[in-house]
């Protein structure tokens, strides 16, 4: 005999299948939120270094961004502020204590990376300095690479850490801590770049520096990095909207209009 509870217990059980699933699409996890942070902030970089490499700039400043070592520094500073955004959009699921706990940890190592970039950025500016380190290229490659191993141990042991503590995995740890290592290796080759590098001193002033190489380079404050959800897409968005309508790269410099034939 044909039971005839049957299709509405069928329709109820498709229905709770539909509304699982929709709620499994709306709510990411941890790790599916990160990969697709890094690939919207990862082709925002990209989209940025294109429009330097057609900006009329310095070689030298080209060259010196463009280095294998600002290159690893800049991934860095990828990995670190998807790590901080997603972490914004899953915040509700923490304690307020155990998520200012991650903010002060990324707040410390956002400011010693800055910190470093700064001095990098002194070194490049400072003639004098310049030709102590052709003299003495292992000397400041050493110091640099001591630098950056101390900023290696600062990232794991306490941003890296305490986002694991917090989330109860480190499944994504992997990956700054291999740019890192990445960087460290890359100090010798960074070195022989500034004992080569020759630039026009009245072209190249700290302001243009800053604009450049700081604003572009620097690690974002906690309250800078957008929550990954909805408005970081927006943000994108926003930003290429008003790049075109006011004719403004990411480098701050305004962009010539093409003629229409």
């Amino acid at each position: 005999m044909r039971n005839p509870f049957l299709p509405k217990t069928l329709l109820f059980i498709a229905l709770c299948f539909s509304f699982n699933l929709g709620f499994a699409q709306e709510k990411m996890s941890f790790e599916e939120t990160l990969f697709n942070v890094k690939e919207i902030m990862s082709t925002s970089d990209e989209q940025a270094a294109t429009t330097r490499r057609t900006e009329k700039l310095d070689a030298a400043l080209v060259g010196f961004l463009e280095t294998g070592f600002m290159t690893k520094f800049k991934e860095i500073k990828l990995e670190a502020e998807s790590l901080v955004s997603t972490f914004k959009a899953h915040q509700d699921e923490f304690s307020p204590t155990d998520v200012t706990k991650v903010q002060k940890s990324y707040t410390t190592i956002a400011n010693q990376f800055n910190l470093q970039l700064r001095a990098i950025k002194l070194d490049f500016l400072n003639k004098k300095k310049l030709n102590l380190i052709r003299k003495y290229p292992d000397m400041y490659s050493g110091n640099l690479e001591n630098a950056l191993r101390d900023l290696k141990d600062e990232y794991s042991q306490t941003f890296e850490r305490d986002v694991a503590d917090v989330t109860g995995s480190d499944v994504y740890a992997a990956g700054p801590l291999v740019a890192i290592f990445g960087i460290i290796k890359l100090a010798v080759e960074f070195t022989d770049y500034l004992t080569r590098v020759r630039y026009d001193a009245k072209r190249m002033k700290e302001e243009h520096l800053d604009m450049h190489f700081i604003e572009p380079f620097s690690f974002r404050q906690w309250d800078d990095v957008p929550r990954a959800e909805g408005n970081l897409y927006l943000e994108e968005e926003e930003e290429n909207i008003d790049e075109e309508t006011h004719g403004i790269n990411p480098f701050g410099e305004g962009k010539k209009k093409k003629k229409k034939n």
